[in-house]
């Protein structure tokens, strides 16, 4: 017989994500998870996280801690068969426990393989857990775009008690949706966020952290090392920035395609001008020292990096790509270029670096822009939609 547990103070909220090796192994939505974990109101809510992998690393262990000090509890998939069929099987089944020991009352998940289990949870377990779903990214599903589609048009909407876009052009493509429409369940917008502390003193001078190169102009770019990401396009962009004048690019951020771009950077004979920094955990605290922020991503949702170098009254420059053509206005708090294009970037850092007192104008603006995306505000969305939820559960 199924049990469904009366909902008691505080309500409990499982988050799914793929991995908490944040900026080596997992991004921005695995961040986004992670911050709203752990700034949930405890006396409404009891947090608990589930980890599709597990590496122990330097950016896991530090989030472990992180965890482990508000006494968020932490549950982890392991599995070290080489089978595919196999590592599924006990996923499902570290998921299983998971549920049987934290006994959710609302799971959200943060990625394609976090909505599948977190459909099966609600589907299988005998509590039958609410389930939302996050969408991070406007490009979902590319290793399997087949299942992608089945899912996204004929399952999400079914099987969801709550959708959330991070981004207005991510709810537009989810509200494009024939069943959704049909079933009238419109996707929310919840946008991604900062710490509002971010925004007090952005003009406070900051010792240069370790290891950063002294030398002017810094231009700098935050993100994991994957494709995504469009590192390529930049490093070919400063080759001919370089010739104009000796602007040094730090790269922050890990990934698989590090060794690739490491031999671009050679293959160019940028050496002494690019400089591969690896995971950082003090981002906020070198973007002061940058005279130029640089996302040259494929597609984002709402990349919470860019929100922070606009915090930081850093000059912007983005691709005209979903939620970071959302935070930058084109002129008026940045410069818009198209992606895939190292030429539209060069002409663009160029343009910045020669028009200063233009460029620092934009990053007023940011500043002032970027106040209205707080992580206070996302928190409160989440915390009155798993009220909602809960009291649904309750009295059906």
């Amino acid at each position: 017989m199924d049990v469904i547990h009366p909902i008691k103070q505080p309500i409990r909220v499982l988050q799914i994500v793929s991995g908490i090796d944040i900026g080596r192994l997992s991004g921005g939505a695995e961040y986004f998870a992670l911050r709203l974990a752990l700034n949930l109101d405890p006396t409404g809510f009891l947090s608990a996280v589930f980890s599709l992998s597990t590496n122990n690393g330097a950016s896991e262990t530090d989030w472990r801690d992180q965890l482990e000090r508000q006494q968020i509890l932490l549950y982890n998939s392991k599995s070290d068969d080489v089978s595919a069929l196999s590592r599924t099987a006990a996923l499902h089944k570290s998921y299983q426990k998971c549920l049987d020991s934290f006994c959710p009352h609302i799971v959200t998940s943060h990625s394609e393989r976090a909505d599948l289990l977190n459909i099966a949870g609600k589907l299988f377990h005998p509590t039958h857990p609410r389930s939302v779903r996050t969408v991070h990214i406007d490009q979902q599903w590319k290793t399997h775009p087949k299942l992608g589609t089945l899912f996204e048009n004929l399952c999400a909407p079914i099987a969801f008690d709550g959708e959330i876009a991070v981004s207005a052009t991510i709810q537009t493509i989810m509200r494009r949706r024939w069943l959704a429409r049909l079933l009238q369940k419109d996707a929310q917008i919840y946008y991604n966020g900062i710490d509002k502390a971010l925004f007090t003193s952005p003009n406070e001078p900051i010792p240069i952290p370790p290891g950063i190169p002294s030398q002017r102009p810094l231009v700098i770019c935050v993100g994991r090392l994957t494709e995504q990401k469009g590192h390529r396009y930049l490093i070919s962009a400063m080759q001919a920035v370089i010739r104009r004048q000796p602007v040094h690019l730090l790269l922050i951020g890990a990934g698989p395609l590090e060794g690739e771009l490491r031999q671009q950077v050679k293959t160019l004979h940028l050496e002494e001008f690019v400089h591969f920094l690896g995971w950082r955990n003090d981002v906020v605290h070198i973007l002061p020292h940058a005279d130029l922020f640089v996302s040259a991503s494929l597609w984002e949702g709402l990349p919470t990096v860019l929100l922070e170098a606009m915090a930081k009254c850093v000059p912007v420059i983005a691709t005209r790509v979903s939620g970071s053509q959302e935070l930058v206005v084109d002129k008026q708090t940045g410069l818009l270029v198209d992606p895939n294009n190292e030429g539209a970037l060069e002409d663009a850092i160029c343009w910045a670096l020669d028009h200063p007192v233009q460029i620092r104008q934009f990053a007023q603006n940011a500043f002032e822009r970027a106040q209205k995306y707080t992580f206070d505000n996302t928190v409160a969305q989440f915390s009155d939609l798993y009220s909602h939820l809960a009291q649904n559960r309750a009295e059906n």
